[in-house]
């Protein structure tokens, strides 16, 4: 069995990477945020959960990655840019029913949502802070 994590965070990477919100492009991020950096909107793509789903014939993962758009803005933020970003990312990671991402080396037999939650309002000062998680999982055969 082979480790898929790089692959799928390199593949995740140059999907994400794509999405632009009102002209700009939405910075992506692998597992935090960096120091000194406070854009308004960004996504942040967690580290691989992988659970082993091999039989006789074949080595397979079942593949998780969680997702997160973050947004910020004064206290009219009503959720668009959240919502549109979330789009996005849906439209990046699986725009078709039975569309796969593309993982060097491997291939992804199957993609679902498994998770879609948008996380209560929070306010700072004079920001609204408006987040949603997605967790996506893949089957993947190890070729």
């Amino acid at each position: 069995m082979r480790d898929v994590n790089k692959p799928l965070r390199k593949a995740y990477y140059a999907a994400l990477s794509a999405i632009t919100y009102g002209g700009d492009s939405v910075p992506v991020y692998y597992s935090e945020l960096p120091a000194a950096t406070h854009p308004d909107n960004y996504i942040i793509f967690r580290p691989v959960s992988n659970t082993d789903e091999s039989t006789k014939q074949s080595a397979d993962t079942s593949t998780s990655m969680q997702v997160t758009v973050f947004t910020k803005k004064d206290l009219n933020n009503a959720g668009n840019a959240c919502d549109d970003i979330c789009g996005s990312v849906l439209s990046a990671i699986m725009p078709t029913p039975g569309y796969n991402i593309t993982v060097e080396d491997f291939q992804v037999i199957h993609t679902r949502l498994t998770s879609d939650l948008t996380q209560e309002v929070s306010m700072s000062a004079q920001l609204k802070y408006i987040d949603r998680i997605m967790v996506f999982t893949h089957l993947i055969y190890h070729k």
